[in-house]
């Protein structure tokens, strides 16, 4: 559901309900919220995810 609200983009690369994982990534990749905003690599914590998409998913963009 949240995909498909989301512009397209062809840098999506990966959907996520591990948290770790997401934060080892964090350095690397930039943060897309569920307005399509982008989100500084810093913003990557349980309470900014929980924030921005529910328990649902983080996406990263290249």
């Amino acid at each position: 559901r949240l995909l498909k609200n989301l512009p397209w983009h062809p840098g999506i690369l990966t959907i996520t309900h591990d948290i770790t994982a997401a934060q080892d990534f964090a350095d690397r990749y930039l943060l897309l919220d569920s307005t399509g905003k982008l989100e500084t690599a810093s913003a990557l914590n349980a309470e900014n995810i929980t924030r921005l998409y529910g328990k649902d998913a983080v996406f990263f963009l290249k």
